[in-house]
């Protein structure tokens, strides 16, 4: 093999992909491999950035920038003879990212909140226990529009939306392998006084998805 791919690495504060790779020997003009990034699961808009491997034999270290993508990114690398396209998942915002608000008197009405948290933007209807992604097409990847949730509080429900409630949300993303997670949970406390007091939540609902 003229290319081997020693490691990819996603380099979180630099908002770019590390891609290790060696040449057995100097390459030709026309045999030469290019790494792309694209928004997980979707290829619409183009890449993210596209960059050309070094002809040269050796050792070389090339980077391909992320900006725009809020988590995670598939990074494809084609043109490596007797290979097809090698394809690798990175989480590039790995973390928890939380978000408290109080809900107002029109959230009340219509009975549901957006959340936005780096990487979702996410929609909680409390009475069907429900968490669902909006924007999926802004996010840039495909994602299932509702996802199995466990719910845990006092009698087994939430209560209805009503103006004053504290709401907090809380993301998780990690990796493993290719496989990157995320994990949710939705707190909702009856007053900011009942939260500021240490009381439990009214209810608490959870969910995980998956990305392979």
């Amino acid at each position: 093999m003229q290319t081997t791919i020693n490691s990819v690495t996603a380099d979180s504060a630099g908002k770019r992909i590390k891609v290790v790779y060696t040449n057995a020997k100097e390459l030709p003009l026309a045999a030469v491999p290019s790494a792309k990034a694209f928004y997980k699961e979707t290829k619409r808009g183009g890449s993210l950035d596209s960059k050309k491997f070094s002809t040269k034999k050796g050792k070389h270290t090339l980077y391909v920038s992320t900006k725009g993508a809020l988590h995670m990114v598939n990074l494809e690398i084609t043109g490596v003879r007797g290979v097809k396209t090698l394809s690798y998942t990175r989480l590039v915002k790995p973390g928890t990212f939380t978000n408290t608000r109080t809900v107002s008197g029109a959230e009340a009405v219509a009975g549901a909140i957006s959340v936005h948290v780096p990487g979702a933007v996410l929609t909680f209807v409390p009475q069907t226990r429900i968490i669902r992604f909006a924007g999926a097409a802004l996010l840039g990847w495909t994602v299932a529009s509702e996802v199995k949730s466990a719910l845990t509080g006092s009698g087994g429900k939430c209560p209805k939306l009503s103006k004053g409630q504290v709401i907090r949300s809380s993301v998780t993303w990690s990796q493993r392998g290719e496989s990157v997670s995320t994990a949710r949970t939705f707190q909702v406390w009856h007053s900011a006084k009942d939260r500021n007091a240490g009381k439990a939540a009214a209810c608490t609902v959870k969910s995980t998805f998956s990305y392979r």
